[in-house]
């Protein structure tokens, strides 16, 4: 099987896309339940392992990646074929995992492979903000910093689902229409008031005019860097500031007197760490998400979709803050029905996985491997169709309906499948 691997500390450009043994299930393995993985979620905190800048150290080389979605292959307690989402520390950009049961999450048949895997880190991670750091009730105002990220996302829905007041605030005009569709009462600029040209009146002052002066009562912030003084600034008597991360870059400092002065508190939310130590407690916020979409109080997460190859080009999306909403890897998606891709297979070996030189180019090499999945109505990546240099599709007929060369792959040039031989060999 294929996975990613941080081998140095140099940033996403030198993530490897490599070939590594596949995990099995017993006791050398822990008792994991060993799944096929789907899709993977991206997150700032994956960013931060490939610059050797996230708190959680792991001994090179590794794979990242902390939530995915998939089928159980096997494991106590699963049945195989049965849809699941992980929650782990690291190693959800694999083909193939073995993940600890307490951190299997039962998936939604109506909930795609993207969804679930966009779901158990940004959504249990917001849930336990709201619902069991800053005990949130329902009629409570609701300030989210970074409201079109993954995380800002998950707390702009979940906040709606729970029936708070939502105000989002964005950095530019398309992030806050995006945070307006996903659920938000309210969004304003990072930098002012929208539409006003005004880029130094600040975020505040855009929401002391829809609330009034200090009637939030809890602000949502992974950013950090210079929102901290102005958000303590919005709370109302006893408001409470998250803290999720630091996004901006720069960790800021809290001046204590204005937490006396102003009957209000910062509160941590480093839901990693308390996972460890309460396991349980993941299987019970899971249920709590579930009821809530369950009800339609909660919609599926907005994904943004890349190839599960093409890590770097997620992490890059992340990085230059164009993502919307949660960055999914995917590898799933149906394909036309009756149709098919027609497949390589070596004559000097079995058939294996299509290995990619750069992530987001496909190429089909000396006839000699197949690309994943080759069923008529099976599942491929959709995104295959858009970054393989050519692909050739058949139909049940055998005849060649379509190909393709996409420009973005390289120069397009003519292409024609293999000549396929009728006779039959010698000695055979």
């Amino acid at each position: 099987m294929f996975a990613h691997r941080i081998a140095a500390f140099t940033g996403p450009e030198d993530v490897e896309w490599a070939e590594v043994p596949e995990p099995t299930a017993g006791p050398a393995a822990g008792g994991g339940v060993v799944i096929d993985v789907a899709a993977a979620g991206v997150s700032f905190a994956d960013l931060l392992q490939t610059r050797g800048a996230y708190q959680m150290r792991v001994a090179l080389p590794y794979t990242p990646g902390m939530d995915a979605a998939g089928v159980v292959r096997s494991g106590a307690g699963f049945r195989p074929g049965q849809r699941v989402a992980v929650l782990v520390p690291h190693g959800c950009w694999q083909e193939i995992i073995s993940v600890p049961p307490e951190r299997v999450l039962p998936l939604p048949d109506g909930m795609s492979f993207e969804a679930g895997a966009a779901t158990p880190l940004n959504y249990l991670t917001g849930l336990f903000a709201l619902v069991r750091r800053a005990r949130a009730q329902a009629g409570e105002t609701l300030l989210v910093h970074g409201a079109a990220g993954g995380v800002g996302t998950a707390a702009v829905q979940l906040g709606k689902a729970l029936g708070l007041r939502t105000i989002a605030v964005a950095g530019d005009e398309a992030k806050r229409e995006f945070a307006l569709r996903c659920g938000a009462d309210q969004a304003v600029l990072s930098h002012g008031r929208p539409g006003d040209g005004r880029p130094g009146d600040g975020w505040l002052a855009a929401v002391r005019d829809l609330v009034g002066e200090r009637a939030v009562d809890i602000v949502v912030d992974p950013v950090g860097s210079d929102r901290m003084t102005d958000s303590l600034r919005s709370l109302a008597p006893e408001g409470r500031l998250l803290v999720l991360g630091f996004a901006g870059g720069d960790i800021p400092v809290v001046k204590v007197n204005r937490l006396l002065l102003g009957n209000t508190g910062v509160l941590g939310v480093a839901s990693r760490e308390f996972f460890e130590r309460h396991p349980a407690l993941v299987a019970e916020l899971w249920g709590q998400l579930m009821e809530l979409r369950q009800t339609g109080a909660l919609g599926d997460p907005p994904v943004e979709v890349y190839p599960f190859a093409d890590a770097r080009g997620a992490l890059r999306a992340i990085s230059d803050r164009r993502a919307l909403g949660k960055v999914v890897l995917s590898r799933s998606g149906l394909v036309h029905s009756g149709m098919s891709i027609l497949s390589m297979e070596s004559r000097s070996g079995p058939r294996r996985h299509l290995p990619l030189d750069h992530p987001g180019r496909a190429h089909l090499r000396h006839r000699t491997h197949s690309l994943p999945h080759l069923a008529a109505g099976g599942i491929v990546s959709r995104e295959w169709w858009r970054y393989a240099p050519s692909i050739t599709l058949v139909g049940r007929s055998r005849d060649v309906r379509a190909w393709r060369s996409d420009s973005r792959c390289g120069r397009p040039r003519p292409w024609r499948p293999p000549r396929v031989s009728r006779r039959p060999r010698a000695g055979g």
